[in-house]
């Protein structure tokens, strides 16, 4: 997904695309339902063209039921009708400028060709104060897909670097978010509590062969329970310096 012109960011979980809708009484032979959509990564105007294309299936649908079509087709074929593939452009958002507020008080205008009044009032506007900047939009983003890969972390089934057992995902952690190597608890406990015990805080690191990435602090916190309080102080100051390093996977928790 890109966050600007010289920088992008991997993302796996991309929030859903929220669908509302409001069946009048003469649905569905005379009228459609009342739609509104939202995504906080889509801007107002790609949110009005998925709402427009909705009206317009339902148009066709020779007044069936369209409901279960419509999640359907959100699902399945919403990003392509948008143009988006493999990589998201953040720098719309700030692009789309402030909302007019002229028109309906609302954000998004109806699509281009649509002069039915019929379908018109059945696309519900959105709130202008709505609008995010691209830095927010990326935030919310990176949030929502660390959640998701945290969760299915957790779902999983894992095989432990030192022990070789297989442990469900909230019996594990991964040694570093840059390199990903998952461990049982009990083993990165003792592996973590060793190295405060013996003094040698520069060796909390991966204990994967030929993997140099330091632990993550949450990681390293494993050890607390049974730590001694002048060893804990010391496991404290590590985790200053480690803070106040250039190490990327250094997070403060």
């Amino acid at each position: 997904m890109d966050g600007g012109k010289e920088s992008g960011w991997p993302i796996q979980h991309l929030p859903p695309i929220l669908l509302q809708v409001s069946l009048p009484s003469t649905y569905p032979s005379e009228q459609p339902p009342g739609v509104h959509l939202s995504a906080m990564w889509l801007t107002p105007s790609q949110l009005q063209q998925l709402q427009q294309h909705l009206l317009d299936m339902w148009n066709g649908a020779s007044g069936f039921p369209i409901c279960y079509t419509w999640v359907d087709w959100l699902q399945q074929d919403a990003l392509e009708h948008l143009g988006i593939s493999d990589s998201l452009d953040l720098s719309q958002f700030a692009s789309a400028g402030t909302p007019d507020r002229s028109h309906n008080n609302g954000c998004c205008q109806h699509a281009a060709g649509s002069d039915s009044e019929h379908d018109q009032q059945h696309l519900h506007h959105h709130d202008p104060c709505q609008s995010a900047t691209p830095e927010e939009v990326l935030m919310n983003l990176l949030r929502f897909n660390a959640a998701e890969k945290q969760h299915a972390f957790r779902d999983g089934t894992w095989s432990c670097g030192i022990c070789f057992e297989q442990f469900p995902g909230r019996s594990c952690v991964q040694a570093s978010l840059q390199c990903g190597h998952v461990y049982c608890k009990g083993c990165m406990a003792q592996h973590c509590g060793l190295h405060v015990r013996e003094g040698s805080l520069e060796f909390l690191r991966c204990p994967e062969p030929g993997c140099k990435e330091p632990l993550d602090r949450q990681v390293c916190c494993l050890s607390r329970p049974n730590t001694p309080t002048q060893e804990l102080q010391s496991l404290r100051l590590h985790m200053i310096s480690m803070i106040c390093s250039p190490w990327p996977s250094a997070l403060l928790c």
